[in-house]
């Protein structure tokens, strides 16, 4: 059951240690789909349930830390992320690569494997999964995003990263594109930063390229910059905007490019309207970096007056690292990031920002400080942005020296900017243990929950409502 003392959370698995890479999804009745990497079982699939209570729900009958089993899997050194999302009736899918390819070796990639979880744990695409990919694709990570008419959207890169391949599952578990569409860019690498749903059961992917840097600086080590390139697919899986896909970032001769870390050089949101929100840091001929929003829609219009707008007028420090949230009802953006003072020192901070549907920032000229400038080696580290109605929840850990502890610490801040609690601040988690890869995400019962991977030997979850306080009062 939830707990409603920030030291002691609920247990989701007592896994030894590795990598979890664990991730949480809202169900339909109130509660969370949970899940992570077994590392010393091959870094298989397993998933928890949880109810509105917190209660563990799986297995069925006999609910226990070891969740079930979604996907077996016999990699034995590392691996990489997979995909989670939530179908129309309910249903966890995962989009996750074999750990084989057609030699046999064990190792992340080989084919890509779509699995489907109904909420009494059923394995409905059965024990192996569906195989999603075609025969000579050996797969980077799967991403997955379901559609709005029900069935799920794939894509993952191949080819040494050069080719990006879509297709798509219907309810029934058909792939009703076939092999799909495949977009291959004239550039080094491609990375794959999100799938999000249209208006009309198709979907738009986004990703990040490498092209050559103009103007060329000359330094070690930055030869590249990466720019962004989104496409439509309608239902049909056939190409929208005019067959073309469109420019979201392209550097010039005013700037260098976005950042580039681990892959993840963008953050992206929904709509809600067959649009999409983007974030990304964005370095200019200065060096100086700053954090630019996007905004376009179902037929790939730019709604922001500017192309880009930044989320603070500060050019004292370089802005990077967005975390981004939205709010579908109102149009407000939500983005908070890492600012950095640009002397020997590099203090970091953390940063707040409302932006409206209209472009304007809703915080100020210079947005909202949640944690002060401090030593870089003590940084505060982004969580989430969590909207609620006219609000969102802000999270992070905050400076506190990670050889002893961290907290993860949150903020319900209003649309004007004001902070709603009594004591501004609210801790969810306590113990003095190591905070990994935290994440949260909002139950349809008007609270948010967070799953972290906590001191390399667990994963652990807690909620807060809306006022502040934790836990639940049991029915």
């Amino acid at each position: 059951m939830w707990s409603n003392d920030p030291s002691v959370n609920i247990e989701i698995t007592e896994n030894i240690s590795g990598w979890f890479v664990q991730k949480s999804l809202p169900s339909n009745d109130g509660g969370f789909f949970i899940s992570w990497l077994d590392n010393d079982n091959g870094f298989s699939l397993r998933m928890q349930k949880l109810d509105v209570l917190g209660n563990l729900q799986w297995p069925v009958g006999n609910p226990s830390t070891e969740g079930i089993l979604v996907y077996q899997r016999y990699i034995e050194d590392y691996t990489v992320d997979y995909g989670l999302t939530l179908d129309n009736s309910g249903n966890a899918v995962v989009g996750i690569d074999s750990g084989w390819d057609e030699q046999g070796a064990i190792r992340p990639g080989g084919k890509a494997i779509a699995c489907k979880v109904s909420p009494s744990g059923e394995l409905l695409l059965g024990a192996e999964g569906l195989v999603i990919s075609p025969q000579n694709d050996l797969v980077n990570i799967v991403s997955c995003k379901a559609t709005t008419d029900g069935g799920v959207a794939f894509g993952w890169t191949f080819d040494a990263s050069r080719i990006l391949r879509v297709v798509k599952m219907d309810e029934t578990g058909q792939l009703v594109w076939g092999d799909g569409q495949i977009y291959a860019a004239e550039s080094i690498t491609l990375n794959l930063g999100s799938l999000e749903p249209t208006e009309d059961g198709g979907v738009i992917f986004s990703l990040s390229y490498n092209t050559p840097q103009e103007p060329f600086t000359n330094k070690v080590g930055v030869p590249q910059t990466h720019d962004i390139v989104a496409g439509k697919l309608n239902a049909r899986g056939e190409y929208a905007w005019n067959q073309q896909p469109k420019i979201i970032y392209l550097h010039s001769t005013l700037d260098l490019g976005i950042s580039y870390d681990d892959g993840n050089s963008f953050v992206t949101q929904s709509d809600g309207k067959g649009g999409v929100i983007y974030s990304y840091g964005l370095q200019d001929n200065d060096n100086q970096w700053q954090v630019k929003l996007q905004h376009i829609d179902f037929q790939g219009n730019n709604l922001y007056e500017d192309i880009r707008v930044g989320v603070t007028d500060d050019t004292t420090r370089d802005h990077q690292e967005p975390y981004l949230g939205y709010n579908t009802t109102t149009g407000n953006a939500y983005v908070m990031w890492t600012s950095t003072t640009q002397d020997i020192e590099a203090l970091t901070g953390l940063h707040a920002q409302c932006i409206d549907i209209s472009g304007t920032k809703k915080w100020g000229n210079l947005g909202l400080e949640l944690s002060g400038q401090i030593s870089n080696s003590l940084s505060a580290q982004s969580v989430g942005m969590l909207p609620f109605e006219n609000s969102v929840l802000a999270s992070w850990i905050p400076p506190i020296d990670p050889t002893i502890f961290q907290y993860i610490r949150t903020a319900m801040i209003s649309d004007d900017g004001a902070y709603l609690w009594a004591d501004r601040t609210v801790d969810v988690k306590t113990e003095a243990t190591e905070t990994i890869r935290a994440s949260g995400s909002v139950s349809i019962e008007n609270y948010a929950a967070f799953v972290w991977e906590d001191n390399e030997t667990k994963v652990k979850a807690q909620n807060i409502n809306p006022d502040g306080t934790l836990g639940v009062e049991e029915i």
